[in-house]
């Protein structure tokens, strides 16, 4: 257990069944750390096999129980646990619809894990190159679930070009809260 159930468009007729997640160490360690924690975890990057072309993505995994959550850590993987319910995330799809849409300016995205947890490190950078004279940067330290991420905003030669401004004004990245 568990057993992740796949409903893709990219396999039909019973090709597969299901997936077992726990029997590789990294998902395996995933799945017990939403199970002690009682709370959503992060897996490194896993491969995803199920669609058009292999692609990397994550999963997210929240613990399941019956009743409340125990509050002692070590009943928390007993007989309370009932399972889990999985999400999966490509990040292709996540993070390139943003950027080759006009709102995103022409801007060079990388995202990378930065914690300590196990398993493949998230690294992921657009296809849309910095521009390589630039000191405009902005980074940013996001949480998802469990895990931390770094994520770097650079402007690309386009952005550059569209955004120039005459007499030497800066241009300022800025982010919200």
């Amino acid at each position: 257990f568990p057993i992740l159930f796949l409903d893709s468009r990219y396999l039909r007729d019973g090709q597969v069944l299901g997936l077992d997640i726990a029997v590789l160490p990294e998902r395996l360690d995933t799945l017990q750390r939403a199970g002690r924690g009682g709370d959503i975890a992060a897996s490194g990057v896993i491969r995803f096999l199920a669609t058009s072309v292999a692609e990397d993505g994550l999963i997210l995994v929240a613990p399941v129980y019956s009743g409340a959550m125990p509050a002692a850590v070590s009943q928390r993987q007993g007989d309370a646990l009932r399972g889990y319910v999985l999400a999966s995330f490509s990040l292709r799809q996540l993070l390139d619809r943003y950027e080759n849409d006009q709102g995103a300016l022409a801007l060079s995205l990388e995202l990378q894990d930065i914690s300590d947890l196990g398993g493949q490190k998230l690294h992921y950078r657009s296809p849309q190159q910095p521009a390589r004279e630039s000191a405009l940067l902005l980074t940013l330290e996001l949480q998802l679930a469990d895990r931390r991420h770094a994520l770097t905003i650079r402007p690309s030669e386009e952005f550059l070009r569209a955004n120039s401004t005459p007499g030497g004004l800066a241009i300022v990245l800025t982010a919200g809260p």
